[in-house]
């Protein structure tokens, strides 16, 4: 099986002789992803689709899917594959890559999300694959990424090429892969707030207001999501953070909001969501994190991550708590607090309240009494 891949036992093997370093993972890659297509294909996946880079991968899962489809024990699963219809199937599609030559991914650290809560939609409006995207590839990315016809294009391309610097094909891509993707209202609202964000700095006129979202159905109000704030919690129809509602990153609490408190309960007081319920929902849906150690081992470095938080005991929360007066919280990829924790005298020497605060110091002046 392996004699068909001399180009993959070359490269091994010139590396190895020259002392080049491989992992046990990097060596054994191509047998795990062969392995995992012949699982697959038991259950009627025939076709595997990949990148340019991943050729030889794809070419030894459809040899290893065929040798052991002939050769298995198994009597029930042995196939000799005689029919070319039956045969596993791959085909590569060529890389889409950076004006460097570098291409996208995660290895790379330049992933595109289709999901919001990875990449917004201005993001993805504004990355470098659409209004970033250069003047000698926007005719081709339009053709890849959208369904406008081709003299349409041709159209567009023309208009583009009268004056480049409006990048009026760039714009368009833009929108309609948005569009594609997460629909017209959310185009039309990362469209406006593009232009009013890279407006000429000598316009005077009053900055268009962001577009309403259209409304909820009748049958909404019945659901159980309806009074939840945050679309990480289920609620298809609670509006995404943007420019216009951008809230403040900072945020006070006691000490008695925080400490030995639930992720859930701790959300709610800092104004993340609009009830204990919906901060659950919301970490049960994945959508909540808390910043962390990277790793979630050792000492905090320079470089902060997020963990996700999950349906921890309230005692965890301790663990998360930087320097005993310091919490961050994150809902999505752009909603996010700094939760300042101050001693309880503190909090109401200054007057301050929180969602929760009241029935805490109901309680305290109940046991101060007794």
């Amino acid at each position: 099986m392996l004699g068909d891949y001399a180009d993959w036992h070359y490269s091994v093997k010139n590396r190895l002789s020259q002392g080049d370093g491989m992992s046990f993972a990097e060596f054994s890659y191509p047998l795990l992803q062969a392995w995992d297509w012949w699982t697959m294909f038991q259950k009627g996946t025939q076709v595997q689709v990949g990148g340019s880079d991943q050729y030889g991968n794809i070419l030894f899962g459809m040899d290893a899917v065929k040798a052991i489809s002939r050769n298995t024990a198994d009597e029930q699963l042995r196939n000799p594959l005689e029919s070319e219809l039956d045969r596993p199937i791959g085909f590569t599609t060529p890389l889409l890559t950076t004006s460097s030559g570098e291409k996208f991914g995660k290895s790379a650290g330049n992933a595109i999300w289709l999901d919001k809560d990875m990449t917004s939609t201005f993001e993805l409006y504004q990355s470098q694959f659409f209004v970033r995207t250069p003047d000698d590839t926007v005719e081709k990315y339009l053709k890849l990424f959208t369904f406008i016809p081709l003299p349409e294009i041709s159209s567009i391309m023309e208009e583009q090429n009268q004056d480049p610097s409006k990048r009026t094909a760039q714009h368009r891509l833009a929108y309609e892969f948005v569009e594609l993707v997460h629909g017209k209202d959310e185009a039309n609202a990362v469209s406006l707030q593009h232009r009013q964000l890279f407006r000429p700095r000598s316009s005077t006129s009053e900055p268009s207001p962001m577009p309403r979202t259209s409304s909820p159905p009748a049958s909404h109000a019945q659901s159980s999501t309806s009074s939840f704030t945050t679309p990480q919690s289920g609620n298809p129809y609670a509006s995404q953070t943007n420019f216009a509602n951008m809230p403040n990153a900072r945020v006070t609490l006691p000490k008695s909001l925080v400490h030995n408190q639930s992720f859930n309960k701790i959300l709610w007081s800092a104004g993340l969501v609009s009830s204990k319920g919906e901060g659950h929902r919301v970490i049960v849906n994945n959508g909540a994190y808390v910043g962390s150690r990277p790793g979630d081992s050792g000492p905090m470095s320079d470089d902060l991550a997020f963990t996700p938080i999950r349906p921890w005991p309230a005692e965890k929360t301790q663990e998360y708590i930087i320097g005993d007066n310091l919490l961050m919280l994150k809902l999505g990829k752009w909603k996010f607090k700094m939760v300042e924790i101050i001693s309880d005298e503190d909090f109401r020497a200054q007057g301050l309240t929180a969602p929760g605060w009241e029935e805490v110091s109901q309680a305290t002046e109940s046991e101060s009494k007794e």
